[in-house]
């Protein structure tokens, strides 16, 4: 079974392979590429109209994944300076 983070960084990056459409052919990420790549946010756009369809909503979301010692880090250096 995935954890949540590998099954965001799945998600983020579907495959090793990018259309580029300048040269119409596809490209293959080396392996330290992906690695950038997951590292990165991930941001979903959605566009919906309002119900009355008067209104564009657009929501964006961003999802970082960072382990759980780099917060306690910065909770302990907030601490040491109060």
């Amino acid at each position: 079974m995935l954890s949540i983070s590998e099954a965001l960084r799945n998600q983020k990056i579907s495959g090793a392979l990018l259309y580029n459409s300048e040269a119409t052919k596809m490209e293959e990420f080396t392996p330290n590429k992906i690695e950038q790549l997951n590292k990165m946010p991930i941001i979903e756009s959605h566009v919906n109209k309002s119900d009355d369809g008067k209104w564009i909503i657009q929501k964006v979301t961003i999802t970082t994944i960072k382990p759980v010692k780099y917060f306690e880090k910065i909770l302990e250096r907030t601490e040491e300076a109060i």
